[in-house]
């Protein structure tokens, strides 16, 4: 945890987001925290695990339609962030393993530099190299 190759970050994409947040609340005693998105694009609920301050939150919630979703032909899906030390090199790594880039790399103010890419059997995930702070 919290160290390149470890998962750092998920985010549920879902078209029910009350529906996710009673779910993953009853079961497993998450808060979730709305902001809104810029320019009315709806709500980001990050999610913070039972008994740890807001700080240790853990991902996010974010409900879309369901035409959104062509990854998962319309259904909610997880979303997982992996940390690296050099998002570049991991890239390529990922390339040179079968997978494929669908965004970036790039640079996002405030997170790091972060590419969304696809194993071979086409789930996505992301690696990113935080902005150490």
């Amino acid at each position: 945890m919290d160290a390149p190759g470890s998962l750092c970050w998920t985010e549920l994409y879902t078209t029910d987001a009350a529906a996710a947040k009673e779910f993953y609340g009853g079961l497993f005693g998450w808060r979730f925290g709305d902001m809104a998105l810029p320019g009315g694009g709806g709500a980001y609920a990050l999610i913070t695990p039972a008994g740890l301050p807001e700080e240790r939150m853990h991902g996010g919630l974010m409900e879309l339609p369901a035409e959104h979703l062509t990854l998962a032909q319309g259904r909610p899906y997880w979303h997982p962030v992996f940390a690296v030390a050099d998002c570049d090199a991991a890239v390529a790594a990922v390339t040179g393993n079968g997978g494929r880039v669908q965004m970036g790399p790039q640079d996002a103010e405030g997170v790091g530099r972060l590419a969304v890419c696809l194993d071979p059997a086409n789930a996505d995930f992301v690696v990113l190299t935080p902005v150490r702070g």
